[in-house]
């Protein structure tokens, strides 16, 4: 599916929620042989330093997402018990790390100019493959093939099915992609259960019944909010720097799947690869019906009029916050909607996930997160000696006891173990320490823990959640959150990442997306639907659709894509 965001709201969840929302997929695990005897103790002796040998520390800067979550009177980044941790850790390896905080939403400007300027730290972050492409292509980039085989027994292991499908340009491994640690993770569509409740609906499985609800949302206030207030389906700009608008769920019912690249910042389906020809969504005939759907949703008032000028989606929070919206697709399943509603919201609220929906030819469709997660590289403007430093401190990083303690912090000072579960030992002091956790954003080799699917363990974990606290709200929790991953284990699907040269793309493909994101809001609000949408075809061609699909076509064919295949 390529690109997904965290939304705004995200920030107010605790750092164990944050840990089990990243979406995001599984080790999978080499069959490797243990040898049958150790090392010899000369062996051993050798390979570690004698404490009066004390290695030579070579110092990485490594960027680190600002999400702007730091508590008040908190210690500076690098006074931070974990931050310090690492260090200590690092130490015998030789590594000290140093981290660069940038703010989320200036990531690819502040890269661009750490590349163009020479000034870049050492380890460096995309979710965009085109954009790791792009600086290879320039020479910007380290090859880490080498240097992952020597000092990467630990990533090859744990990031293997990250490693076979994305990283490599032009037969060259020029990042070291994250894995996921979700293997159930999407986009979603969630609506209010209670809603449907009140008016003896069910939930929607049609397009039909989807849009009946709308309706009965916005003509009989289900949730007592106010008829002008409500909001039946919660969408904001399709442009801007806040919460990531997001169109898959319903465009898949309407026959529209992602079997290429979405052109920077565009968040719905991307298009269909059909008789070897690749056609985005916005020029297909049921990209069209799709936003005449949309258009017709809008007139009827089931979407916010404010939504086309929402760009920081402050309108969209304020409307989630207070418990206004029946109905979206969004980055976080409904288990964790229903905690962050809850914070300000009706406390009786409940969201709960729509399966997909059958689409024209009988198919039910949903994308699945990718395998891998960010692309971790290394520029060439730093040394040899730290580029190899920065493979150590990934591979310390790909052990299993450290992918934990990244994601959830120190056993016997963060949490405990109960009966296989991972309980916080005093949450307020995690929120205080674990802040630097972010979005997973310090675990990079990792994102997340590797989800459990045993249902007392989930509801063990959330025992001293101030959120979910009682036995009925974690059993919820709980529930919602292993019908979610049924619902991906059922109807999951995923592509292939591109890897070939995109020169196409890389000269227009930000101003495309820019121009989509507008046209398509034009689109959905206008008077005469037709001609707008005339005009929208008009502006994409003029913008270099055509050029785009064709390059996508070509690179497709080369590939040998057949179209996207079952996830599970």
């Amino acid at each position: 599916m390529g690109k997904m965001r965290k939304g705004a709201l995200g920030a107010l969840a605790s750092v164990m929620m944050m840990s089990t929302y990243l979406v995001a997929c599984s080790s999978s695990k080499e069959n490797t042989s243990s040898p049958s005897t150790s090392p010899s103790s000369s062996t051993a002796a050798s390979a570690s330093p004698k404490p009066s040998e004390a290695p030579k520390i070579t110092k990485i800067k490594v960027e680190l997402w600002d999400r702007g979550n730091q508590p008040a009177g908190t210690p500076a980044l690098k006074d931070n018990v974990i931050v310090k941790w690492v260090n200590q850790q690092l130490a015998p390896l030789g590594v000290e790390v140093e981290y660069v905080q940038i703010p989320r939403a200036e990531e690819s400007t502040k890269l661009s100019v750490w590349l163009a300027s020479g000034d870049s730290p050492d380890v460096i972050l995309t979710y965009d493959i085109g954009v790791m492409n792009k600086y290879a292509e320039q020479g910007g980039l380290w090859d880490l093939g080498a240097a992952l085989d020597k000092f990467g027994p630990n990533i090859k292991k744990n990031n293997k099915a990250a490693l076979d499908v994305a990283g490599v340009y032009k037969d060259k491994r020029y990042a070291i992609p994250a894995l996921r640690g979700n293997p159930y993770g999407g986009a979603n569509m969630s609506i209010r259960k209670d809603w449907l409740d009140k008016l003896g609906l069910p939930v929607p499985k049609t397009v039909d019944e989807l849009t009946a609800a709308l309706k009965a949302f916005k003509e009989k206030d289900p949730g007592g909010v106010g008829k002008d207030k409500v909001v039946p389906w919660g969408l904001p700009a399709l442009t801007g720097n806040g919460q990531a608008t997001f169109m898959y769920g319903m465009m898949a019912a309407f026959g529209i799947r992602s079997d290429g690249p979405a052109p920077s910042n565009v968040y719905m389906q991307s298009g269909n690869f059909e008789n070897g020809k690749f056609t985005s969504s916005v020029a297909m005939p049921e990209g069209k019906e799709y936003f005449r759907w949309m258009n017709q949703l809008f007139k009827d008032g089931l979407i916010s009029k404010e939504f086309a000028t929402d760009a920081n989606s402050t309108r969209y929070n304020q409307d989630f916050a207070n418990g206004l919206v029946g109905f979206m697709d969004a980055n976080n399943p409904a288990a964790y909607q229903n905690i962050l509603m809850r914070k300000t919201g009706p406390k009786t609220g409940q969201y709960v996930t729509l399966d997909p929906m059958k689409d024209p030819k009988g198919n039910y469709f949903f994308n699945k997160t990718a395998d891998y997660g960010m692309m971790i590289m290394v520029p060439k403007s730093s040394s040899q000696e730290k580029m190899e430093a920065a493979v150590k401190y990934l591979d310390w990083m790909a052990k299993p006891e450290n992918i934990e303690a990244l994601n959830s912090g120190l056993e016997g000072v963060h949490f405990k173990r109960v009966d296989g579960a991972r309980v916080p030992i005093d949450p307020e002091k995690n929120k205080q320490e674990l802040w630097v956790f972010g979005g997973g954003d310090l675990e990079i080799i990792q994102q997340g823990n590797t989800v459990t699917t045993d249902r007392k363990i989930m509801i063990a974990e959330q025992s001293t959640s101030t959120d979910l606290n009682t036995p009925q709200l974690r059993e919820e929790y709980a529930d919602l959150t292993l019908a979610f991953y049924e619902s991906v284990k059922k109807y999951g699907m995923t592509g292939l990442p591109i890897t070939a040269p995109r020169p196409v793309n890389d000269k227009i493909g930000a101003n495309l997306g820019k121009y989509i994101g507008e046209a398509i809001s034009k689109v959905i609000i206008a008077k005469d639907f037709d001609a707008e949408y005339a005009n929208l075809l008009k502006g994409w061609e003029a913008n270099g659709g055509k050029d785009y699909d064709k390059e996508v076509t070509d690179i497709l064919n080369q590939m040998g894509f057949k179209g996207m295949k079952k996830a599970f």
